[in-house]
């Protein structure tokens, strides 16, 4: 059984090194900032977990260029509600599944950092906050838990992502020369929002050139 998530490297199948309640199980309902000019108008969204029932649900927001398929275990090492993994869900007021988030906490030192896994909008929820409230959510949880920085990757053709990114406060980082491997290989941008942990925002000093996945990965595991 296989789903459809935001492209990404699959992460190491590790069982999770905390067992911490991320302590916000409870749905709550936020109201989307939106910028001018958005489009449509933004609606009520409840944040909550995402649990084994909203699989069944998962293919339906998943219909665009930039995803790809998994397999069933890579969604269940997520669930739960426990750090270092995080999974939300955002629900519109008639329950319908308009985006998710997959998250986690690693590293060590000034590397210990919040990492978006995958984050995919709904079709009819885009330009509507839904990332944008997901991604507050999951920067709480980091800086409550003292990470320096939040990171995520994204092909380098994803213009529309990238802007959106650097938006919200994230830069490029560095380029690593075919993270995204197969019929579809491409780069990828590997972008860093600096936490109140970094005083410095040592994460947003940007690499000088492209790197390879093991030089990139090597740094920080």
């Amino acid at each position: 059984m296989q789903f459809k998530a935001s492209q990404q490297i699959i992460d190491s199948n590790q069982p999770p090194t905390s067992s911490q309640p991320i302590g916000h199980n409870d749905e709550q309902f936020v109201q989307p900032q939106m910028p001018s000019g958005a489009g449509k108008a933004g609606g009520m969204f409840a944040i909550s977990n995402f649990d084994m029932n909203d699989l069944y649900h998962i293919n339906t927001i998943n219909l665009d260029p930039y995803t790809e398929t998994y397999g069933l275990h890579f969604y269940i090492q997520y669930m739960g509600g426990r750090l270092p993994f995080v999974f939300y869900k955002a629900c519109d007021e008639h329950g319908r599944m308009a985006g998710y988030l997959m998250g986690k906490l690693e590293g060590e030192g000034e590397q210990y950092h919040g990492h978006i896994t995958a984050i995919t909008v709904g079709v009819d929820f885009r330009r509507q906050g839904v990332a944008k409230q997901l991604m507050a959510k999951f920067e709480e949880i980091c800086i409550s838990h003292n990470c320096y920085f939040i990171d995520l990757f994204v092909r380098i053709s994803n213009k529309v992502a990238v802007g959106m990114y650097s938006a919200m406060g994230y830069a490029v980082y560095q380029q690593i020369i075919e993270y995204y491997s197969g019929e579809n290989s491409e780069d990828a941008y590997d972008m860093h929002k600096a936490l109140p942990a970094d005083k410095e925002r040592k994460s947003m000093i940007p690499k000088s050139r492209p790197v390879t996945v093991a030089e990139a990965f090597g740094e920080f595991y």
